[in-house]
């Protein structure tokens, strides 16, 4: 049976997740190509099957690491897809988030469709996009945190389960000062 989002495109009924959201923490030392390449590499593997996932970026770092993950986001083809995450895309625009680049569904006469990869900022622990834990699809998400390793705003704000994924081009902690 096909079931219609508002825009009345056809689309498969949603799929539960295969996993917890994923949550990243990029910190001011971290290099903002390698994060966003070593994000989108690992995400690009399970999109079909993964919550919108969340990064949290240091404030000094934020800027490059948007316009990072832009570039690679925008250079990216459409998803294999059913347009399910177009309502989250449409219900986090409402709740005050930024698009930055793609989230716009490709209908494709008889076959699947394609979604493609979705980037928002300026988010808040309040986001529409952090608080629907079942949709599942190609959906970034970026908030600026002064310290990315203690934003507990945001992880209490997340509805359902998520796990902390570490990146390996980030420098392993230095000794306490």
């Amino acid at each position: 049976m096909l079931h219609h989002d508002t825009t009345g495109l056809p689309s498969d009924p949603p799929r539960p997740p295969a996993g917890p959201r994923p949550v990243y923490r990029v910190d001011a030392a971290a290099p903002a190509a390698s994060a966003a390449e070593e994000i989108v590499a690992g995400l690009r593997r399970h999109w079909e099957r993964l919550p919108a996932a969340l990064i949290l970026a240091a404030d000094s770092v934020y800027s490059r690491l948007v316009e990072q993950l832009r570039a690679r986001l925008a250079g990216m083809e459409a998803q294999a897809g059913d347009g399910a995450p177009g309502e989250s895309v449409r219900a986090a625009l409402h709740g005050g988030d930024t698009l930055v680049c793609g989230g716009y569904f490709l209908a494709a006469g008889t076959g699947p469709g394609r979604f493609a990869p979705a980037l928002f900022v300026n988010l808040g622990p309040g986001s529409r996009l952090l608080a629907e834990p079942l949709v599942v699809g190609p959906l970034l998400g970026v908030a600026r945190s002064a310290d990315p390793g203690a934003a507990d705003g945001f992880l209490r704000a997340l509805h359902g389960a998520f796990t902390l994924r570490p990146l390996r081009c980030a420098p392993p902690p230095g000794p306490p000062t």
